[in-house]
């Protein structure tokens, strides 16, 4: 009865323990529970700034490309151009080192002396005969600045570099037109 008893005894003993390591095992894995539960709380919290900071991102690109069409739009007509015209203006402009709005203003005293021209004034006038250039169609209507410069260009690139190209680029667009040679020759 003796072994029985201590039988029994072991028993418990050993049923208590194992009941102790059931709590334990149990709370630690409710512990385990609450820590996955953060994670993935963190990981959604870092997910949604994620995405917060990509919507941000792309909300400012959307917002530079739409004031930077404003700007170009605003820019040719000022410049007495077409959009499409100045933008690829401005391309060969940004190769020759010249900013869009440093072009829209060659491009508005190239306007201005195309008018001067068609008024008769000599300066101009005589700047566009040199390069046997008429600012104005059959009609008498002054033509597109955009295809005057063009014609300008090609005349530039036959010429050679000297004083009398500066004289021409600085009396058809004004002082910057020294500066404006570089895109005039390509």
């Amino acid at each position: 009865m003796a072994k029985l008893a201590e039988l029994v005894i072991n028993l418990r003993a050993s049923t208590a323990a194992f009941a102790r390591d059931l709590l334990r095992a149990k709370s630690l894995s409710f512990s385990s529970v609450k820590e996955i539960q953060h994670s993935f709380s963190v990981m959604a919290k870092v997910g949604v700034g994620a995405l917060a900071s990509l919507a941000a991102g792309l909300t400012a690109l959307l917002v530079r490309q739409a004031n930077a069409a404003d700007e170009a739009i605003k820019l040719a007509r000022a410049s007495g151009t077409t959009v499409e015209q100045f933008t690829a203006l401005g391309h060969a402009a940004n190769l020759a080192g010249i900013p869009q709005d440093a072009l829209a203003k060659l491009m508005q005293k190239l306007s201005r002396a195309m008018y001067d021209a068609a008024k008769g004034s000599k300066e101009p006038k005589a700047a566009f005969g040199a390069l046997g250039i008429a600012v104005t169609d059959s009609s008498g209507r002054l033509r597109d600045s955009g295809e005057v410069l063009d014609e300008i260009s090609a005349r530039f690139r036959a010429m050679p570099d000297g004083a009398t190209k500066t004289a021409l680029a600085m009396t058809l667009m004004g002082k910057a037109g020294a500066s404006a040679i570089n895109l005039l020759n390509t």
